[in-house]
């Protein structure tokens, strides 16, 4: 009877380890399931050789749209991954194929879930069972869910690399500029008073994490060159009496704690 015990503990404690690995880090292996998509065609949730974004949605919710469009207007970046955008509210294909007409030409793949599968991964990820949109699963190329996202904000880029361990840094030059509007920065003028000197510029996208100023009295910035950074404003005062100087203002976007930047603009006051 001992022996019996000690077995089905055995076989217990096993069971156990191996229910707990499905909700490790990594999440464990993405199951599988198949929708209709507005094509007539059938695809699955199932990673096959490409890493693969779910993102579950409902037409009338305001930021899932905007996602949308995001990737749309972006396909080159996310142009690594299938994208699946899934319909939670069981709508008809035809509703289905009206919302996506909205966005025009776009590479990511509508479909309908009439099983609700998105509840089933809310379920499996968070042990919830209520959803809300737009609810994203990351799928790695080895069909293994590596992270998931509940909302959106324009920061959706960065987690999405950051999801599959690919930081922003790693996508070229022109893709930033493209994302974050890592481009040159206008309007720069300098108001001179007594004793300080006023900066300012014009503000770029909302998804810049700031702006690194310098200023020297060298135009090649070579010698007793002054560096600061800018967070949340485009002004900068330099104490002091007002002097010829140059000045330089670069913008740079913070991923996975490295700065990525743009190009400088350096300008006379």
């Amino acid at each position: 009877m001992k022996k019996m015990y000690v077995l089905l503990s055995a076989v217990m404690f096993i069971l156990l380890l191996n229910s707990a690995n499905v909700y490790a880090t990594g999440y464990g292996e993405n199951p599988e399931y198949s929708f209709v998509t507005t094509d007539g065609n059938t695809v699955t949730t199932k990673a096959n050789g490409k890493p693969k974004i779910l993102i579950f949605t409902m037409p009338t919710c305001g930021p899932c749209n905007r996602l949308i469009q995001e990737i749309t207007d972006n396909s080159t970046q996310y142009s690594s991954y299938d994208v699946l955008v899934i319909d939670v509210t069981g709508s008809s294909l035809e509703n289905i194929k009206a919302h996506k007409q909205k966005f025009g030409t776009t590479p990511i793949v509508f479909c309908v879930d009439e099983n609700r599968v998105g509840f089933n991964y809310k379920y499996k990820l968070e042990n919830e069972l209520t959803i809300g949109t737009p609810y994203s699963v990351f799928v790695n190329s080895n069909n293994e869910i590596v992270n998931y996202y509940e909302g959106y904000s324009s920061d959706y880029f960065k987690v999405t690399c950051n999801s599959f361990g690919v930081t922003t840094t790693e996508k070229t030059v022109e893709q930033q500029s493209n994302y974050c509007s890592l481009s040159k920065v206008k309007g720069i003028k300098a108001t001179k008073k007594k004793n300080k000197t006023i900066i300012k510029w014009k503000k770029l996208n909302d998804c810049v994490t700031g702006y690194q100023i310098q200023y020297s009295k060298s135009k090649n910035f070579k010698k007793k060159v002054s560096s600061d950074y800018v967070i949340g404003t485009t002004r900068y005062t330099i104490n002091g009496k007002a002097k010829k100087m140059y000045i330089r203002i670069r913008p740079y976007v913070n991923s996975g704690g490295e700065n990525v930047y743009g190009p400088w603009v350096i300008k006379k006051i």
